[in-house]
């Protein structure tokens, strides 16, 4: 969505299911030290009954919320992805894409 001066951002939502087995608790609390360089948990100071985690991506910049499914029914993890789109400075197109800056 965009609000005609600041940019637009997306927001995605996935529903991942897992084996019943699976141990959603520890892959949650174990997914940031997975990710990565330039990924890290944040905080949200929100207390939920529910494994979950906040993690942000610094450049791109870019959250994704994974937290255990509520499903009573089906074992699961959910995704929650925010991210900017669509702001890309003239200056920072690369030459080759379409509507660059050319050749």
């Amino acid at each position: 969505m965009g609000n005609g001066a600041d940019g637009a951002f997306h927001t995605a939502y996935w529903e991942v299911r897992v084996p019943p087995t699976m141990d959603i608790p520890a892959f949650i609390e174990e997914l940031p030290n997975r990710l990565g360089d330039g990924w890290h948990a944040e905080d949200l100071g929100v207390a939920s009954e529910d494994a979950q985690v906040y993690l942000v991506h610094d450049e791109p910049k870019l959250s994704i919320t994974v937290e255990q499914s509520r499903s009573e029914s089906l074992a699961g993890i959910d995704l929650i992805a925010v991210s900017r789109c669509g702001i890309i400075a003239p200056e920072e197109k690369p030459r080759t894409l379409p509507h660059g800056r050319g050749t």
